[in-house]
């Protein structure tokens, strides 16, 4: 081995030491700076977190409701993809029976109120989708983006390779 090789894989072993010493010094960092971090990279996804309230358990019966619920709107919304409609409305009607009875079962958890209110947007029944996002408000949920009547804007459907437009002249 020459003396310039032989430099450089001093160099290479100097760097690989450096980067396993900054990778363990990172493992032990305090947990606030790493909840900070993690808060950031939600916020840049758009997640919302450590506003709302802990919420209280399921019980069983409401489980297994709110499970049923989910089953059944999958299934409606695999009909309505089908162009099946009548079929849809049948099975979004029994999902909306499960989870107003799983909320009957936990009254104080948001999980079936958020059953409620996809089921009642599938359903195109606006009042009943205003109320359970106020049931979902009264619990601490966080609200869905773009919930209808929150206040917040509708997200932007992303047009996959889409040209970017060029901008207009004046208004």
């Amino acid at each position: 081995m020459n003396r310039t090789t032989a430099q450089f894989t001093r160099l290479a072993i100097l760097l690989l030491a450096t980067a396993v010493a900054c990778k363990s010094a990172d493992k032990t960092s305090n947990a606030s700076t790493d909840q900070a971090r993690a808060d950031s990279a939600h916020k840049a996804a758009g997640v919302t977190t450590g506003s709302a309230q802990p919420q209280p358990e399921l019980s069983a019966e409401a489980k297994v409701a709110l499970d049923s619920g989910n089953v059944l709107y999958r299934s409606g919304s695999d009909l309505d993809r089908k162009k099946a409609s009548a079929d849809a409305k049948r099975a979004y009607a029994a999902a909306l029976t499960q989870y107003r009875l799983a909320a009957e079962r936990s009254p104080k958890h948001a999980a079936p109120f958020f059953g409620i209110y996809m089921t009642a947007r599938a359903l195109g029944n606006i009042v009943l989708a205003d109320s359970a996002l106020a049931g979902i408000r009264e619990r601490g949920g966080e609200l869905p983006p773009g919930a209808m009547h929150s206040g917040e804007p509708a997200p932007a459907p992303a047009a996959a390779n889409a040209p970017a437009k060029a901008p207009s002249k004046g208004l």
